[in-house]
This record gives C-alpha cells, sequence and structure tokens, in this order.
C-alpha cells in the first residue's frame, strides 16, 4: 500500500513516505483490535506483530528504492 505515493504526479518527501506508512499501520493495528467483536474473526498479538515488521520492511525498502538522496557530483 505505501508504494502507492508514487503513482500521482507530486514529489514525495521522505516524511510524506514515512507518515502515510505510519498510517497505514495504525489502520491495520486498528482492525485488527477491531476483530475483537466481529464474529468468526479472532484478534492476535502475531497479526499485529506481522503488521508491524511489514510497515518496517516497507519503510525501509521505500527509502531504499525510492527515496533516496539524489547525489551531486561538483
Amino acid at each position: 500500500m505505501p508504494v502507492v505515493v508514487f503513482v500521482g504526479p507530486r514529489v514525495v518527501t521522505a516524511r510524506d513516505y514515512l507518515v502515510l506508512d505510519l498510517f497505514v499501520l495504525v489502520g491495520l493495528c486498528v482492525y485488527e483490535v477491531a476483530q475483537i467483536w466481529m464474529p468468526r474473526r479472532t484478534f492476535s498479538w502475531d497479526d499485529i506483530g506481522a503488521s508491524v515488521l511489514g510497515a518496517g520492511i516497507a519503510a525501509v525498502l521505500g527509502f531504499a528504492l525510492f527515496l533516496r538522496p539524489v547525489r551531486r557530483d561538483n
């Protein structure tokens, strides 16, 4: 999901990307907690851990592949 920011015409900064990644993580965690009240769904700390791990990987890959500082040779 966080890779979607690169589809639009707007220039994405590292801060923008990390904020989006954080919002996606919070949304996933809220959904996982909401499953406590959903029939036939179960809450799992492992799912929250997987979401945190996925958000971390997305942040690292996004920075490594798309948000590297541009090196200027003078």
